[in-house]
């Protein structure tokens, strides 16, 4: 038997037209997973940007991308023969879009193709009829991807309690330097992510309002878009607050902002794990972050970040109805009292030696959580799916 023969022959079926941490943790794993000989990667994509199609192309990954990103159902039903003439021995899905069509893919494929299905945060707000679809996906799986234990409970308790689960943690790719490069004598803050009311981003404004009404030297750089852009700047405006916040949009150099920061803050009502408390961790940028979720998987409260409780209640429709709370029970989606943020976030300004320590920390103790780790693990089970009967 051939090389070729021997490769495992992986379809992904993914929406690439996001800037989430999901789709830029898929296309950093297949800038390093194309260099195992073992796999033979092809992606479907739901929807996809320019960028990533070009990236596709170099990386001679055969795709089947879409003209445009209208919804096109005849071509997404077209996975059905893909999937069945190519005989691909894996098929994944990534998050809840990737996992149902692939799951839809699957419906008659060979008996040797093992159908993948990948939980980064989807299932936290199913209700209604997306709950039906995302049991669907869980019970037709061979095996449940989680990124985190949080997502593990969230698919047992919300989903399906007897899918086959399979943690995995996510890995990041490294910055090129890994030496702060902080010149700015203000007290550097740091917000990236989606500006959106799950991300606890109201909280954060609040909090950095308090820090200037009580004469503390800051600066904060927001990294991100969403629908409480239009928002964010009216609070900017009108609370003054223009020297000291700086609303920059999406970055590709986040890297770079993170080397010239003190600390992160990550205030979400709900994060499956959170891509971004790992590079920082990177840059050996402490995090005062929620504690929910996968968020306190990954950071030692008073050894690597700072955790603090969430204690309001919060109900809207674009949130989800359960997180995981601090004990791993299923509690309802709370705020962090800003002004207990602000009290934390004065703690560090005073303690910069701390700060220090606690990066260090992070540094040392999320080195495992690599892309070329995350690349390896997946590695093994698709060998160990393969080689069960």
């Amino acid at each position: 038997m051939s090389l070729q023969e021997k490769r495992i022959k992986v379809l992904h079926v993914v929406d690439l037209s996001k800037t989430g941490g999901v789709e830029v943790m898929f296309m950093q794993y297949l800038l390093e997973a194309n260099k195992f000989k073992e796999i033979k990667h092809e992606v479907f994509a739901l929807r996809i940007n320019d960028e990533r199609r070009d990236m596709l192309k170099e990386l001679e990954i055969t795709s089947y991308c879409p003209r445009d990103n209208s919804y096109n159902l005849s071509r997404r039903l077209s996975l059905i023969k893909l999937i069945r003439s190519n005989k691909y021995n894996i098929v994944h899905g990534q998050n809840s879009s990737g996992n149902l069509w692939a799951t839809i893919g699957c419906l008659l494929r060979p008996k040797f193709t093992k159908l993948v299905s990948h939980e980064h945060g989807g299932s936290w707000g199913i209700k209604g009829f997306h709950r039906l679809l995302h049991f669907f996906w869980a019970w037709s799986s061979s095996v449940v991807i989680c990124n985190s234990k949080a997502a593990m409970i969230i698919m047992n308790k919300r989903v399906y309690s007897k899918a086959k689960l399979s943690l995995i943690y996510n890995g990041v790719a490294s910055p090129i330097n890994y030496e702060k490069q902080k010149n700015n004598e203000k007290f550097q803050i740091l917000f990236a992510g989606r500006l959106e009311e799950v991300k606890g981003v109201r909280q954060l404004l609040l909090s950095l309002k308090e820090l200037k009404e009580k004469n503390i030297l800051f600066e904060c750089n927001i990294l991100g878009d969403g629908s409480l852009k239009d928002w964010i700047k009216y609070f900017i405006q009108h609370n003054k607050l223009t020297s000291e916040i700086n609303l920059k949009g999406v970055v590709k150099n986040v890297d770079d902002y993170m080397l010239n920061s003190d600390v992160l803050v990550l205030p979400s009502l709900r994060e499956p794990l959170g891509n971004v408390i790992i590079e920082a961790s990177r840059a050996g940028l402490p995090v005062v972050a929620s504690n929910v979720d996968g968020i306190k998987e990954i950071i030692k409260h008073k050894k690597s970040g700072i955790l603090i409780d969430p204690i309001h209640p919060i109900s809207s429709d674009n949130l989800p109805k359960f997180v995981v709370g601090p004990s791993d029970e299923l509690v309802q989606p709370m705020t962090l009292d800003s002004v207990k943020l602000s009290e934390e976030l004065i703690n560090c300004y005073e303690n910069p030696s701390m700060l220090s320590e606690y990066g260090k920390n992070a540094r040392e103790m999320l080195s495992h959580l690599t892309i070329q780790s995350y690349s390896s693990s997946l590695l093994t089970l698709y060998k160990e799916l393969l080689s069960s009967k």
